[in-house]
């Protein structure tokens, strides 16, 4: 999954991390608010998660992923915003 953060020209900064599917899946390119997906992982205590969306234009879910230990049932829905070309 590549990570991309950009406010203008000259402050952007992409990130890579690994995956993993359950299906083959096309390449989605979906926008979301950088500063609530932050608030979201730093809220979840765990090392992986999960980050489902149908398309682009859709609600993301985010759960985590507890290994080893009591899971705590959490859920966080985070809408996308719109990517304008440059």
């Amino acid at each position: 999954m590549l990570f991309r953060s950009s406010t203008d020209k000259i402050n952007e900064s992409i990130e890579e991390l690994d995956t993993e599917h359950e299906l083959p899946i096309a390449p989605l390119m979906a926008g979301f608010n950088i500063t609530y997906l932050t608030q979201i992982l730093a809220t979840i205590n765990t090392a992986q998660i999960v980050f489902k969306t149908n398309d682009f234009n859709k609600p993301a879910v985010i759960t985590p992923v507890f290994i080893g230990s009591a899971d705590v049932d959490s859920l966080f829905l985070v809408m996308p915003i719109m990517i304008l070309e440059k």
